[in-house]
């Protein structure tokens, strides 16, 4: 179940943060080493994604592409606690600093997210160096060119994203199911 799956992904998380900052209290070059992570479990027609960090997923449905994990950064959580209006975000100093990811302390926890995924739509997976570097508009080209398949989707998001600057490693996975109908 969804449940199960969020429970072990939960402890499992919290074993390789112990980890990574058992690590860097061991190796002084290891000593600020940081990562985000994000990750999607599909169970039928339910998917739940796991973040942290900026890292991101989204689903596409053929139309629209819809983020389905919360970006664990400063300027996020005072949009998130109401201290700032969406249009004065951006205005903030440090606005896109990380507030949660591996290698921070030994109390960082993941989000996690549920959603309904229909038919043949797309659940994308993406590190901030595609998301930071393509526009969205650019994104949803891509993934609705429908005579390509999600490999090749996935080699032209990380083509752009290189081409715009590549300041930072890009990572992107696509998935999807075709449900046939039990009729």
């Amino acid at each position: 179940s969804l449940d199960s799956s969020k429970k072990w992904i939960s402890q499992k998380a919290r074993e390789e943060n112990s980890r990574i900052l058992e690590a860097g209290k061991r190796f002084d070059d290891l000593s600020k080493m940081a990562t985000t992570m994000v990750l999607a479990v599909s169970v039928g027609n339910k998917v739940l994604v796991g973040n942290l960090g900026d890292s991101r997923a989204y689903l596409f449905n053929g139309s629209e592409l819809k983020q389905l994990s919360f970006d664990h950064s400063f300027g996020n959580e005072l949009l998130k606690r109401g201290e700032v209006s969406a249009d004065d975000v951006e205005k903030i100093p440090h606005h896109q600093s990380i507030t949660r990811y591996f290698g921070l302390n030994a109390n960082t926890e993941m989000s996690f997210s549920q959603s309904i995924v229909d038919n043949n739509d797309i659940v994308m997976l993406a590190t901030d160096g595609l998301t930071k570097q393509v526009d969205e508009k650019d994104i949803l080209k891509v993934l609705k060119s429908k005579h390509k398949s999600l490999s090749e989707m996935v080699a032209l998001l990380i083509s752009m994203a290189n081409e715009q600057s590549g300041f930072d490693n890009v990572t992107v996975l696509l998935m999807s199911q075709f449900m046939e109908d039990n009729q």
